[in-house]
């Protein structure tokens, strides 16, 4: 039967699949910062201090670029 309607509805389980997932590990990423709240915060900084550090070196190409 779930079959009959994925076939009719191709797009429709693929979504719903996504949802689920994505609920599932929204709550597994809330349960690993409720229970190792220092860990993860260390995990949070360093993924922040490499987002900066990849805009920094952005920042130094295009500024080594304009000085030439």
């Amino acid at each position: 039967m779930c079959h009959d309607l994925a076939w009719r509805f191709p797009g429709k389980a693929e979504g719903t699949m996504k949802k689920v997932i994505g609920w599932i590990l929204l709550f597994l990423l809330i349960f690993w910062i409720g229970t190792n709240p220092s860990p993860a915060a260390d995990v949070a900084r360093s993924i922040g201090d490499g987002i900066a550090e990849i805009f920094r070196n952005i920042g130094t190409f295009f500024s080594e670029l304009a000085n030439g």
